[in-house]
């Protein structure tokens, strides 16, 4: 039975234009492919060895990053390989197949990818001039990168399997090769940076209500002849940066919003707002009196409290 990746394979090479030798050469490859691969064990004996190698930017991944996996061809002495396929299982609801990037090192030759849930094939297919594998020396084939699922809310391990499934060299002979453990991945959720205040106090006034970190919204009032509002705002980080809109007060009567933005150093922020009334004049002096007459007031019973005494 005819392998359907060297069928479709077939199926794609006669679509293109190509001279009638070119088309000869790959139909004698692919032949010879399907032929050893009935033979594959009998020849599976080759004392040389060829080890896939899968190497990964990093072990610990956020829900929602790439994932990118290198993957290299190592042989015990030097080989010229004329086709290989490599299949890559993997957990479809954890990770996405996105791309694979090819290296210099197979660019004159014919590669197919085929996609199934949870299983990407590659094959490579010599057309130009072999895929050259210096000894005990790594060379580098492709990159996968694949993308994480964003919507788990819990932290979880996903392992990725990759191996061999055949391998040919310039003598059409199927080599041995060895396959690497399961490449392991953590997904967890960083631990939030802290972007709240530890201090907030205007230059003029109070806020309603005092100050708390948690609490993102107060409000105050200023006199008529306050025009100018500035805050002394700390961050609890000390990595952190806080920044204020605005320090200018809109005219007599109206409320203006302040907003005080404080940084953590991942772009993660906390935005608080003071909405700060400017009393209109009558309103100052309305105060002011109220607060003449309640120091008055203070004053007349701190003075009778003596007298008693």
């Amino acid at each position: 039975m005819i392998n359907p990746l060297v069928k479709n394979l077939v199926k794609e090479r006669f679509t293109m234009k190509q001279s009638k030798a070119t088309t000869f050469i790959l139909i004698i490859l692919i032949l010879t492919y399907m032929i050893i691969n009935v033979n594959a064990k009998e020849e599976n004996t080759d004392k040389n060895s060829i080890t896939l190698g899968v190497y990964s930017s990093s072990q610990a991944y956020a829900p929602g990053d790439s994932v990118n996996l290198k993957y290299t061809l190592m042989s015990e002495e030097d080989k010229k390989i004329d086709l290989f396929r490599i299949q890559i299982d993997y957990d479809p609801i954890a990770l996405t197949f996105d791309r694979v990037n090819t290296t210099d090192n197979i660019s004159a030759s014919i590669f197919k990818t085929v996609e199934q849930d949870g299983k990407v094939t590659f094959l490579y297919l010599k057309k130009d001039k072999e895929l050259l594998l210096e000894s005990g020396k790594e060379s580098e084939i492709f990159d996968v990168v694949f993308k994480s699922n964003k919507d788990v809310t819990t932290p979880y391990e996903v392992s990725i399997n990759s191996g061999i499934v055949s391998i040919i060299d310039d003598k059409i002979k199927v080599l041995k090769h060895s396959n690497p453990d399961a490449t392991a991945l953590k997904f967890d959720y960083p631990e939030p940076e802290v972007t709240s205040l530890e201090k907030l106090v205007p230059s003029v006034g109070e806020l309603i209500p005092s100050f708390s970190p948690e609490n993102l919204n107060y409000s105050m009032q200023v006199s008529n002849k306050v025009s100018d509002l500035t805050f002394e705002a700390v961050p609890q980080n000390e990595d952190g940066i806080v920044k204020v809109n605005r320090k200018t007060m809109k005219t007599a009567g109206f409320t203006t919003d302040f907003k005080i933005t404080s940084y953590a150093q991942d772009g993660t922020k906390s935005i608080y707002t003071v909405s700060v009334y400017r009393q209109t004049k009558e309103e100052s002096e309305e105060s002011s009196q109220i607060e003449e007459s309640s120091e008055s007031d203070s004053s007349s019973s701190k003075s009778e409290s003596k007298a008693s005494s």
